[in-house]
């Protein structure tokens, strides 16, 4: 059983971004940026989300016209 003193409380009226978080390890995640192309197909378009590993983000898939 985890202690609920391990957490960190987060004011849930606030935006947050990962990047800001006291845990956050910039060594451990790739940099991702608006505009940038992966594979020559797919561009960032937003970030949608994050959560306690992953971040989410919106992308295009240039090769077919779609999100």
């Amino acid at each position: 059983m985890v202690s609920a003193r391990s957490y960190i409380s987060l004011d849930l009226r606030k935006l947050v971004e990962e990047e800001r978080v006291p845990t956050y390890d910039p060594r451990t995640f790739y940099p991702v940026c608006l505009g940038e192309v992966f594979q020559d197909r797919y561009r960032v378009i937003l970030k949608l989300g994050f959560g306690c590993v992953p971040t989410v983000w919106l992308c295009k898939d240039l090769s077919m016209c779609a999100y």
